[in-house]
């Protein structure tokens, strides 16, 4: 009677552990497609050998044991199931040019998580780049102000044997950055007997044993993004509308520039020719000189009368 409940029991097990592995799986690598997953593979080259080890040495089931079947089948689907429900964080981001916004282009998931620091980073979609940082701790430092979006644009994406719509986010720039990541610290660099340090190094300075490269994101997000619908385009008109009084107003300034230089030339050539003209011989030269002296003649009358008037009232 026992017998009988215990494959039951042992199905059911099996099958809640399988979907709950699946999640926490998931929620560890953060991949979008499990085939590149490589906790994954482990996980079912592990169920795999549980038929091929009885055919190679002696184990204490064989490969065609009811429990063990029944327990591969109902953990196997759980467990797709239960890694396919577990959601992660990802964008979809497409760069582009911000005036030329096509359909079709070419569009990037984008994995986001935080590391213990709080960091905001990507995972790359690579086995290598999953057990770099599953195993080593190996960080992508990413730049991507989300809370600017406040809103996304839909692009579908077609395939040989796929057709997928997304809500993505425009971008402008992208600036990657190579890192390299020290790991596994194994003491300092010192200097030799002659005082000479490793090329490269300072004394004191940490030595690692491994040095994995890493990439360092940033992203410029549109102003079709960052802006209510027709923000962008109103101040898009406002920027045009300033910019063409800019250029009038810029216009006139080199306009009036030119007359007060011109002007400056001008009262300068009058003044040389002024000049020029009161040089010894010209003719505006003997002009004053006979006014000078037709002042001074009246002066000498005006004095004489003056003189002979005081005269007469002195008599």
């Amino acid at each position: 009677m026992i017998e009988e409940l215990i494959l039951p029991a042992m199905a059911v097990g099996v099958t809640l552990a399988g979907f709950w592995l699946g999640g926490r799986v998931r929620g560890l690598v953060n991949v979008i497609i499990p085939l590149k997953d490589p906790v994954t593979w482990l996980i079912f080259a592990f169920l795999a050998s549980l038929f091929i080890t009885p055919g190679i040495v002696d184990c204490p089931w064989k490969a065609d044991n009811v429990y063990l079947v029944s327990a591969v089948l109902g953990f196997v689907p759980s467990y797709v199931y239960g890694y396919s429900r577990t959601g992660i964080d990802k964008e979809y981001v497409a760069v582009h040019n911000i005036i030329d916004i096509r359909q079709g282009e070419t569009v990037r998931p984008l994995v986001i998580y935080y590391d213990n620091q709080g960091r905001q980073c990507f995972q790359p979609q690579s086995m290598c780049g999953i057990l770099k940082r599953l195993a080593f701790g190996v960080h992508n430092p990413l730049e991507l102000n989300r809370g600017m979006v406040k809103r996304h644009r839909t692009i579908d994406l077609s395939g040989d044997y796929l057709h997928i719509r997304v809500q993505a986010i425009d971008v402008v720039e992208v600036q990657s950055t190579p890192i390299i990541v020290d790991k596994v610290r194994i003491g300092t660099y010192k200097a030799n007997r002659h005082g000479i340090v490793r090329s490269g190094h300072n004394a004191g300075e940490p030595k690692y044993l491994f040095h994995f490269k890493a990439e360092s994101r940033k992203y410029t997000i549109s102003p079709t993004e960052t802006n209510e619908p027709a923000d962008y385009y109103v101040n898009g008109a406002i920027a045009d509308h300033v910019m063409r009084n800019y250029e009038g107003i810029l216009v006139k300034s080199m306009d009036n520039e030119i007359k007060l230089r011109t002007q400056g030339v001008e009262q300068g050539a009058k003044i040389l020719s002024h000049q020029a003209d009161l040089k010894p011989g010209s003719h505006l030269f003997r002009a004053l000189l006979g006014d000078v002296r037709t002042d001074q003649e009246m002066k000498k009358r005006i004095e004489k009368m003056k003189k002979a008037e005081e005269g007469d009232e002195n008599e």
